[in-house]
């Protein structure tokens, strides 16, 4: 484990210092506030909608379901997300070339190139979920308690997703030739985030439309039966919704921990294992 820690510590100190090298340059400043001003952009962006939506559902005393229908659509951003990088990071990677001869076995490897993955759905994290819960627990003005629950969720809930969206795009890659070519992968990638940005402004314009409060929860209720419909398939899902809205029961948060102590042996054994 200790050499998993030190070599997860070493690849993350090389990406910084490869993106301290790209932007070297006159404009380097410029781009660290381009970088600051996209990311300021979406957390607002994604607190705004939150809060409008929360707002919609207060009424009602459905707020539930903005939990249910938020985390599906971070699940669905955070999966675009880990195909594009665990692509780049498991088999587009240049330094694979310098780590495979090292005395190191190709097990901790993958283990230390995991944890770089998972370091950066934080980020995806910290702009997503991390405003939305926040302005969630604003609007319904909880305790202390709930704010603590919500950091191990934002710790735990990236790690199965990215974990298992990799182990699948390892099969696919040992046994298909479909994302072989870089550049398609790239390509896939930008489509999809394409399609990802036009549909959220399509969201807000008509968020935006002189919607009353009572026809976006309608709306959000009639999607949350969809939500509910496919929900089985994510299986870190409810458990994860479950703790949130039941964040001062000691037997949820014992059950939430256990689950996810279940699934964290099973990622860090059989599938590690497969690697």
């Amino acid at each position: 484990m200790k050499e998993v820690i030190l070599l997860t510590k070493t690849l993350l100190k090389s990406s910084m210092t490869q993106i301290q090298e790209n932007n070297k340059s006159k404009n380097s400043f410029g781009k660290i506030l381009l970088y600051l001003f996209i990311y300021l952009y979406i957390a607002g962006f994604v607190s705004y909608i939150s809060y409008e939506l929360i707002q919609a559902l207060i009424p009602f005393k459905q707020e539930p379901i903005f939990l249910n229908i938020f985390f599906i659509a971070y699940l669905f951003i955070s999966v675009i997300q880990s195909i594009a990088t665990s692509l780049n990071s498991l088999f587009f990677s240049k330094d694979l070339e310098l780590l495979l001869p090292l005395p190191i076995t190709p097990k901790k490897i993958v283990m230390a190139k995991l944890n770089i993955l998972i370091i950066s759905q934080y980020i995806i994290a910290s702009i997503l979920l991390v405003p939305s819960l926040l302005i969630y627990g604003y609007l319904l003005k909880v305790n202390i308690t709930f704010y603590i629950m919500v950091l191990f969720v934002v710790l735990l809930f990236p790690i199965i997703p990215v974990v298992l969206v990799s182990f699948i795009t390892t099969i696919i890659m040992k046994f298909t030739n479909i994302f072989k070519n870089k550049e398609i992968v790239q390509y896939l990638t930008v489509g999809l985030t394409l399609i990802l940005v036009i549909a959220m402004q399509f969201f807000s314009g008509n968020s935006n439309n002189e919607m009353t409060n009572e026809e976006i929860a309608t709306q959000l209720i009639n999607a949350n039966g969809v939500v509910e419909e496919y929900s089985p398939f994510f299986v870190t899902l409810k458990p994860t919704i479950n703790a949130i809205l039941n964040y001062n029961s000691v037997t949820r948060n014992y059950q939430y921990w256990n689950f996810i102590y279940r699934k964290h042996n099973f990622l860090y054994s059989d599938i590690y294992n497969y690697f």
